[in-house]
């Protein structure tokens, strides 16, 4: 086939005590890519597979999903996409200001809270940070905020609050060729608002659909099971209040770096 690339993001189980990864498959001539939903039983077996394709984009990567009574609540691109327990799509919804994720970061987040609506985050090393929104349990646009740090996971407390942890520092104009490691932790209240590290935003929902198809996958048994044993050592933290640091600079132009002498006499030996 012209399949280039297949990668998963999420891998949870689900109500049957099956399994479903969530992930996308890229191909060649022209590139293109294609959100997958491989569906396995209680022992591995692959049940069903399908892709997914936006018509409003020739990339479409799903991230992450949650299980829902009636189906699964999927993260795709900058929306979600609703299917029953078969993979057939129920509803699409995108959102102007969230945006996926590439592939050599941390995949975005779906997490549900106790009012029924969902969260969706994804991060971002660039100033306006990761991006937070919520909706309702119809998918339906509540809020959506920035957040000062390269997001990576959310978590709602029992005081109905958010906690966003991510990475940082968050990178300027120019990546320096070393970073001081930090660890960010916002709390929000329940509407993602905090007096630090958090601004709104004008996000707004978008029109868009999507196709589903069949697609083929193999199963193969090969490997072996190993011990692994970790080493664990003491890591000092330094901890401060505020949020995670914006570093950068402006990158030089070595061609324009050179001394001219005017005028050169050299020239005129």
């Amino acid at each position: 086939t012209n399949n280039w690339v297949q990668l998963a993001f999420s891998a949870k189980q689900t109500p049957d005590n099956g399994f479903l990864l969530i992930g996308y498959i890229a191909e060649l001539a022209p590139y293109y890519t294609n959100t997958i939903l491989i569906k396995l039983n209680e022992s591995g077996d692959l049940s069903w597979s399908k892709k997914y394709k936006l018509n409003s984009s020739m990339y479409s990567m799903g991230y992450d999903f949650v299980n829902t009574p009636d189906g699964y609540l999927c993260y795709v691109n900058s929306g979600l996409m609703k299917t029953d327990f078969s993979g057939n799509v129920l509803w699409t919804k995108s959102y102007s200001d969230v945006l996926g994720s590439s592939i050599n970061r941390a995949p975005p987040k779906l997490r549900q809270v106790s009012d029924g609506g969902y969260i969706m985050l994804n991060g971002s090393f660039y100033l306006n940070g990761g991006k937070i929104i919520k909706t309702d349990s119809q998918g339906n646009q509540l809020w959506a905020n920035h957040v000062m740090v390269d997001a990576v996971d959310v978590i709602e407390t029992k005081q109905k609050e958010l906690v966003i942890v991510g990475n940082g520092p968050l990178v300027g104009v120019k990546n320096p060729q070393t970073n001081e490691p930090q660890i960010g932790i916002i709390q929000t209240d329940s509407s993602g608002n905090a007096a630090d590290c958090v601004f709104s935003s004008s996000g707004v929902p978008l029109i868009d659909t999507i196709t589903a198809s069949s697609v083929t996958f193999t199963s193969i048994t090969q490997g072996s099971s190993n011990n692994i044993y970790l080493d664990i050592n003491t890591l000092d933290i330094d901890d401060r209040i505020g949020c995670v640091d914006c570093i950068g600079g402006i990158a030089e132009n070595a061609e324009t770096m050179g001394i001219n002498i005017f005028p050169n006499l050299a020239t005129k030996i």
